[in-house]
């Protein structure tokens, strides 16, 4: 046996052990939570476009499409007045 291993006792085997399965726990708690948050992030930013799947723009894009829009809509609705 080597001399590094002679000096560890049980009960730090023990800690480590319970420790690293409390590490693990936790990120499996965690892991929906963490995915969600990558789902929300993915949304704000937009994703561009993969083979097979179109780009989808993020949240700003999307704001300003609607204010373009909007801007149109306005100008039409001042003309017909």
């Amino acid at each position: 046996m080597s001399d590094a291993l002679a000096d560890v006792s049980v009960g730090q085997v023990a800690v480590v052990v319970g420790m690293v399965g409390t590490v693990v726990g936790v990120v499996m708690k965690a892991w929906p939570w963490l995915a969600r948050l990558k789902d929300f992030f993915d949304d704000l930013m937009g994703e561009p476009a993969r083979p097979g799947v179109p780009a989808r723009p993020g949240v700003m894009a999307r704001l300003a499409t609607n204010e373009a829009a909007t801007h149109v809509a306005a100008a039409a609705a001042a003309q017909a007045a």
